[in-house]
């Protein structure tokens, strides 16, 4: 990559104004469970499709969008959803949500079958305290709050 300026054509511009500042994507084995889960932690009321497999949800500012997506048929035969949900550790992506009250946000965490790593083991970094989590299927996240 150079380290010049980017340049955008003006449709490209005008698409790019229009866009979430970042957006994610979430595949599920049970996505209106996870649009739950999300939606607890993130606020905001979800769009849905009519068939329940796609889910964008978004704070009430509309900072970033998180989307659920029901995975496909041929991978949901290959995936085993544990009670408690053990960590897909294997996936390089964590999700990091910021939230006001780290406490509160647990017991939303808890309340959706979801775990977070305990207080004591939160670090702070940047001013912000940090703690892990994995959401009903598995998929890790992190939650940070200010310090």
């Amino acid at each position: 990559m150079s380290s010049g300026s980017w340049v955008l054509s003006s449709s490209a511009e005008s698409a790019w104004q229009n866009a979430a500042v970042l957006s994610a994507v979430v595949y599920a084995y049970d996505a209106p469970r996870l649009a739950s889960f999300y939606e607890g932690l993130i606020g905001g009321q979800p769009i849905a499709d009519p068939e329940g497999r796609f889910f964008v949800l978004s704070p009430p500012a509309g900072e970033f969008e998180v989307h659920i997506v029901a995975m496909a048929e041929e991978f949901r035969e290959m995936v085993e959803i544990s009670v408690p949900p053990d960590p897909r550790t294997e996936t390089p992506i964590k999700l990091v949500l910021d939230v006001e009250d780290m406490e509160a946000a647990h017991a939303v965490v808890t309340a959706h079958g979801g775990r977070l790593s305990p207080a004591q083991e939160a670090w702070t970094w940047r001013e912000m305290v940090h703690r892990d989590g994995v959401d009903p299927e598995g998929n890790v996240f992190q939650l940070r709050s200010s310090a």
